[in-house]
């Protein structure tokens, strides 16, 4: 019985919060109909197929350009949900709920972005 306790307890400490978990940053894939687009999103400039890392704390506004393409813009959301909240606790451990709760809060690294996958289709 005390082996099951301490496996349970040491689970749920060694959880991790979600700082460490999944960091303050995510990873949003970013596809077109039409290769090789260029994509701006929070100072990075990439060509698709693309995948960029975004910081988890704020919403992002992707532009997809080509030349002879209408432009594209596309909002990327910082989103919490119920089962994030939920998490907290048991995610930080039981003993080390406050600290981790404290440092999710401030790292801003509770939720997720969504869409994680974007899927353009350019215009002429």
């Amino acid at each position: 019985m005390v082996r099951v306790i301490s496996i349970v307890i040491l689970s749920l400490i060694i959880q991790g919060c979600s700082t460490l978990v999944h960091g303050n940053r995510q990873d949003v894939l970013i596809n077109t109909s039409v290769p090789g687009a260029t994509v701006n999103v929070s100072g990075q400039t990439l060509s698709t197929p693309a995948v960029a890392s975004l910081q988890r704390n704020k919403d992002h506004t992707v532009v997809v350009s080509r030349k002879g393409y209408q432009d594209a813009k596309i909002m990327v959301r910082k989103v919490v949900t119920f089962n994030d909240l939920l998490l907290l606790v048991p995610g930080n451990g039981l003993i080390t709920a406050f600290f981790g709760i404290f440092v999710d809060y401030f790292t801003e690294s509770i939720g997720s972005l969504e869409p994680n996958v974007i899927d353009v289709t350019l215009k002429k």
